[in-house]
């Protein structure tokens, strides 16, 4: 495929993907057909067909697109945090703001309609996770200097996992319960845990 035809297949696949997106925004994931996508897009069936191979694809693929985008932007922000504090509550607020946001609810509805699972195979959101995952451990070092990187990054998988759980909780209504201020608390401690065995280790020369 020559260059010019990747590019021209490429904006096919987001000028697609884009019609899909304000389809089911505006009408609902179960109020639009592959036929309405393919209308409101311009493209012919066989177009869609080339790109995806069901409107289930679509919805991951949008999904995981919105995932990707808010954790990067999520990184970037991180690398302002100085303080335990600040970390405690940008995860819990990080978690609350994508929750909260109109693109998360209707996809994530959408997803439960459809019994989709996105974004766990995905390469892209594994990659930006596992950079998001190196942020939370970078953070932790300002308070933790002296701490080994490999426990660090343990550490930072723990308050990841927390992140997500109450993520997920906020956003299914089910599982677990999460008071905000409580968990938000309770990362404190473990974080205040973690420096004091890092000034420790400092002491023991380890």
């Amino acid at each position: 495929m020559s260059l010019r035809q990747k590019e021209k297949s490429e904006m096919t696949h987001q000028e697609i993907k884009a019609a899909a997106l304000r389809l089911f925004l505006e009408n609902g994931y179960k109020n639009t057909s592959v036929q309405d996508i393919v209308t409101e897009s311009g493209y012919s069936i066989g177009s869609f067909y080339n790109h995806y191979k069901t409107k289930r694809d679509v919805l991951a693929d949008i999904w995981n697109e919105h995932a990707i985008a808010f954790i990067s932007h999520s990184i970037d922000e991180m690398k302002a945090i100085r303080t335990p504090e600040e970390l405690a509550d940008y995860l819990i607020d990080n978690s609350n703001a994508f929750d909260r946001d109109e693109k998360t609810i209707s996809l994530a509805k959408a997803a439960q309609e459809d019994l989709v699972t996105v974004g766990k195979n995905y390469e892209g959101v594994r990659d930006i996770s596992q950079l998001y995952l190196k942020e939370i451990a970078s953070v932790l070092r300002i308070f933790c200097p002296h701490t080994d990187e490999v426990i660090l990054l343990s550490h930072a998988s723990v308050l990841d996992s927390i992140q997500y759980s109450h993520s997920e909780v906020t956003r299914k209504k089910v599982g677990y319960f999460f008071d905000d201020d409580t968990v938000k608390r309770d990362i404190l401690l473990l974080m205040n845990a973690w420096i004091q065995e890092d000034i420790q280790g400092m002491k023991e020369g380890r």
